[in-house]
Parts: C-alpha cells; structure tokens; sequence
C-alpha cells in the first residue's frame, strides 16, 4: 500500500521515522474525524479571529475517559501493519473512491440530522475548517479498513480456498445432506428464539397501517393503498382464528405462520453459503444474528406487512444467487422465480420495481436458452400483476390507492420551498399546489423535514390536473435547486449513513380503541412487555450491538461488498446485489428518513450477501493462481 506516491521506503532510520510521523499524524486525524462534535460550533464571538478560532476548537471535540487513547493505539496499529504487510500493494482506486463516498455520507448525513440542511458543514469559515478536518479523518480511516479487508480476505483466501476444494470432495460423500441437516438445525435455533416474542406477547404488537388493513378486511371496504393480497392473508388468519377459538388466535396463527416461514427460509440461506464454502463459524454467526438479535424477535411478533414482503424478497435472492451459480435457469428455477417474484409484486406495492431490474440485468448475464427461460417467468409474473391490478382489483370492487404515496419527495420539496421561499411563488405557481393541496397554506406549518406524512394527510387525492403542479413544481425547482436537494437529503440521511435509528413496532402494555373494536385483546401481563422492552433497549444503545438497528449500516455493507467485487473484477456477481440497490432507491423515496421496516430486505439478505462477496473473491484468487 502506497501512502505516498513517489516515496521509495529503503529501510532506513530516515525513512522509518518519517513513516512513523505520517501514520501518527493519519492516525490523529482519524480520531479528530470520530470525536468531532457533529454540530454547530458557537465560540466566544468577541470579534477577534485568533480568540473566536480557539474558543470554537476547544468545543469542537469530546471524548469518553480512555477511550481516545485507545483508539489511537489502535488506528496506529492498523496503519503500521497495513504498511508493513502490504507496501509492495498499488494504489486502491476503487477503495479510494468508497472512501470518499463514505466520508461524505457520514459527514452530510449528521448535518441533515441536527441541524435539517448544511449549515453544520459550510455555516462559517470555522465549520469548514472542521468539515474538512472530519473529511480528512474519516477518508483516511475508510480506506485502510477497505485495504485491510482486501488484505485480510487475501491472507485468509488459501484455508477458504481449501476448504473450497474439501467440499468438491465430500459432495460425493453425502456432504449435501449434512449440510442441509446443519442448515435444518439452525433454522431450529432461529425459530425457538422468535417463538417466546410470541407467546410472551400474545396475540401480538400492531402498526396503524395494520390497523387500516384488518379494518377494510372486516368491513369489506378493500382499496389498494396496503396491498390487498396482504390485507387478504391477515383477515383470513383472523377469521380462521375466530372459527377455531377467537380473533387473538388469529393473530397469533399469522404470527407464528410468519416465524415458521422466516426461521425456514433463513435457515435455506444459510444451507447456500455451505454450497458456496463458505465456513461454518460464519454460517453459525448468521443463525445467532437472525436469532438473537432482538430486532428481528420484535419484527416476529409485528402484525405488519412489512415482514412477510421481506421474507418473500429475500427467497428470491436465494433463487437468483443459485441461477447465478449454475449459470443457467432450470425450468424449476424459473418456475419459482415466477411465484415468488409475483408475491414479491402482489405482497407491496413497489415490489415490481425490484423484480423487473433485476429480471433484465439477469437476463443479459444468462445464455440464449436460459435467458427466454427466465425472462419468461419475470414477464408473465410482472403481467399477472398488472392484469390483477388493474382489472381483476376493480372488477371486484377495490379502489385504487391513494397516489400521493407515491409522492413524498415532491411533497416536501413543495412545502420546504413554500416554507423558505413562498414570497417568490407566482400566481400560476400558487393555483397549482393549491390544486395540489387541500389547504396549501398549512404546508410550512405542518412541514417536517424528516417526515412526509404530515404534508401527505393535506394532499388533494382526486388531483385533477397533476401535469400543471409538476410543471410548477419543475420550475420552482430550477429557481432553488438547493432548497430541493435539502428537502430530499432530509429525508434520505438515516439510509445513507449509520447514524439514525428506528425499530417502530410498538410493544404496548394495553391496546388502542380501535383494536379492541376488533375483537382484540391483550392477555398478558406488563412483566413479558418490560423484558422485552429492556432487550430492544439493549439492541438499540449496548456498544456494536446498536448500529444493527440503523439502516445506513447495511446500506455501507452493500457499498463495501461492490467495491470489493469490482476491484478483484468479479461484475457479474453484481447482479444479486441489483435487488437490494432497487429496495435503497425506494427507500430514497419513502415518507420516512430513517424506517428500519423499509430496508427490512436488506437487512434479512446481509449476511449472504457478505458471504457471497467471500466466495466470489475466493473463487477469483483460485483462478488467477492456478
């Protein structure tokens, strides 16, 4: 790894001790960049320069007993051994490239996130002057622990690849169905530690859209703003409970259906990273962080759509990761992909935006034969669909779905820009977005930065002339593109870095009015609610443990396996991450900046993705030293 260009180390004290000092001074840098107070710095504000600079640095950063003394040491460390193992390496421009990008994220996301634009980044010359201390710090920081993966998945490349080979050997010998027994165990594991958040929490938790959903199902009032498919199975469930003992029973049939299906398909990923060789101490970290972690439990027991769509996505990685394998599509592949990327479509309503880029991005990666195979499948799925859609739903009476849903980001672009700038709206403009609005007046009053369902509730649902508000709303744009860049990263910044959290299913000791109504009840006591409370606690603020429930997380997981795909040149292993690509970018266009629940596919396909990556690389170093 070459720190700097046009420097030949020759071993000597020189050149040692300026070494040293450069990776002192990286390392310094790094620990700025993480101890950095991520807000706006307010000083003396005396007039003098020299006074008010130090006045605002001795505020600009913090840190926690020793625990920057360690960090120091540790970052030196990492630095010293990446020189020493890995200087005759090249430049990485790919891990050059992440890190930007990275840093970036990080630090424009704490920007939006305390202070709603990016006054904390260029307010004044001093908070520049500190955005690029932390852009310094943190790119440094990103890329060696880009090249250290790179190193360490090669240093560790010879026992994976052997391993590779042990498996050639054993599937002769019944190694499939050890695996598969291994792979049954785990999923055993999975569902006993789900199952007490459901029995504890009898019959279970609920979200308002579910309420929504059991309340068309009971009064026959179905429309497509949840998807009906999904409203169908919940109210079927309750009824079949209410056949059999009561509509708690119901609930918990849905639920435990839910747990049974999720540990199963779980537990089939993990039987796929054994085929891929991947070794068991990773396969059984997957099973502890499906099991264990407390927010996939609290998921468990959630009546909420949001689960059963991402269990379904998820299957549906497993059978693209297997078409890519094989490099071919069996007419039982192909078979499957058809019922379960239609239930991709039917369970959510942006569903089809993930299996019609991904259909056409595998299609061209396939063979002549298998490509009709398989575009086959993902075309009649996508027209069933539409045909339900839009001809069966109205055919038997259910209403289509409200289309501001599908309009958060102009929404908030229009109340942000109203809110900042409405002096300057012209009459055209305003007669638009009062089509737009039942009461546009209220849209800067009712605008959060960081949620689109308050402007949401005050748009016109029936709009007349949607063509004369987007032409407006075009315009407003070219005048402030930045006020629209704002309301949009706003939105977004809880899904582009870790740094925000929110795991939304309620666990609540008593019920609202209108569950009750439903016929629902609770029957536990507030002991199992307490417990169970304390353990989301723990996931959310316990040290690690706590960046599992940010969705940035996973996101930078996706971006760190791409790079590394790209810079060992393995493109077309890309094209099972296009599912989880096309799931950000709807999350990008979600009410919510920061909703666990939306990223919830990425989350279930992270550790076989990551394993993916792993075997792709392994099988990338066999063959160039073969």
């Amino acid at each position: 790894m070459q720190f700097c260009s046009g420097i030949k180390w020759t071993g000597g004290n020189k050149e040692r001790k300026f070494l040293k000092v450069v990776l002192l001074f990286w390392a310094i840098m790094s620990l700025m960049a993480i101890n950095a107070n991520e807000m706006f710095i307010v000083g003396a504000e005396s007039g003098d320069m020299l006074l008010d600079f130090f006045s605002k640095l001795s505020q600009a950063f913090s840190t926690y007993n020793f625990v920057d003394i360690f960090s120091l040491m540790g970052i030196y460390f990492v630095l010293d051994y990446l020189y020493v193992k890995g200087k005759r390496r090249k430049l990485n421009i790919h891990a050059l490239v992440l890190s930007a990008l990275l840093s970036f994220l990080y630090i424009w996301s704490f920007s939006y996130k305390y202070a709603n634009d990016t006054s904390i980044l260029f307010g004044n010359t001093f908070q520049v002057f500190l955005t690029v201390v932390m852009f310094i710090g943190y790119f440094g920081l990103f890329y060696a622990v880009t090249e250290l993966l790179c190193m360490l998945l090669e240093e560790t490349g010879d026992h994976g690849l052997e391993q590779s080979k042990d498996i050639e050997k054993e599937k002769s010998n019944n190694y499939s169905k050890k695996n598969a027994a291994y792979a049954v165990l785990m999923g055993i594991f999975i569902l006993l530690c789900w199952l007490p958040w459901i029995f504890m929490n009898y019959p279970g938790s609920f979200s308002g859209d579910t309420n929504a959903q059991l309340g068309q199902y009971l009064y026959h009032e179905l429309n497509a703003h949840h998807p009906p498919l999904s409203t169908f199975i919940m109210g079927w469930m309750l009824s079949l409970g209410e056949k059999i003992y009561n509509r708690n029973l119901g609930v918990f049939l849905y639920l435990f259906f839910q747990a049974v299906l999720g540990s199963a398909i779980c537990a089939y990923s993990i039987y796929k990273m054994h085929q891929m060789g991947i070794r068991k101490t990773w396969c059984a970290a997957t099973a502890l962080f499906f099991g264990i972690t407390p927010v996939f439990g609290l998921y468990a027991q959630w009546l909420q759509k949001d689960m059963l769509y991402s269990l379904f996505v998820f299957l549906y990685t497993i059978q693209i990761l297997t078409i890519l394998q094989k490099k071919r599509c069996s007419i039982k592949e192909a078979m499957g992909c058809f019922v379960v990327g239609l239930l991709v479509c039917l369970l959510r309503n942006n569903g089809v935006y993930l299996i019609v880029p991904c259909g056409i991005c595998l299609s061209i990666f396939l063979r002549e034969k298998e490509r009709v195979r398989y575009s086959l499948a993902v075309s009649i799925s996508v027209v069933i669909y539409l045909l339900i859609t839009s001809v069966l739903y109205p055919f038997i009476g259910i209403q289509e779905g409200n289309i501001r849903e599908a309009l958060s980001v102009p929404m908030q672009q229009t109340a942000r820009y109203m809110r900042d700038h409405g002096e300057e709206l012209t009459a055209e403009e305003r007669e638009a977005v009062a089509g737009f609005c039942y009461e546009y007046e209220q849209m800067p009053e009712v605008y959060d930065p960081t949620c689109a369902d308050p402007v949401k509730n005050i748009v016109n649902v029936e709009i007349e002339d949607m063509g004369a508000y987007f032409a407006s709303w075009f315009k407003m744009g070219l005048k402030r593109p930045g006020t629209y860049m704002d309301a949009f990263l706003n939105m977004n910044y809880g899904y582009l870095a870790p740094n925000e959290q929110n795991v939304e299913p309620n666990l609540s000791s008593e019920y609202d009015e209108q569950i009750t109504s439903f016929g629902l009840y609770r029957t536990k006591g507030d002991i199992p609610i307490q417990i169970f409370r304390n353990l989301v606690t723990i996931n959310v603020t316990f040290p690690i443990l706590r960046y599992l429930t940010m969705p940035g997380l996973y996101t930078w997981i996706m971006l760190f396996c791409i790079t590394l795909l790209l810079y060992y040149k393995r493109k077309e292993a890309l094209i099972l991450f296009v599912l989880n690509i096309m799931t950000i970018l709807v999350c990008l266009a979600s009410p919510l900046c920061n909703g666990l629940r939306y990223e919830l596919p990425v989350v279930f396909t992270t550790p076989l993705i990551v394993a993916w990556t792993v075997a792709n690389i392994q099988q990338k170093l066999l063959s160039t030293r073969n």
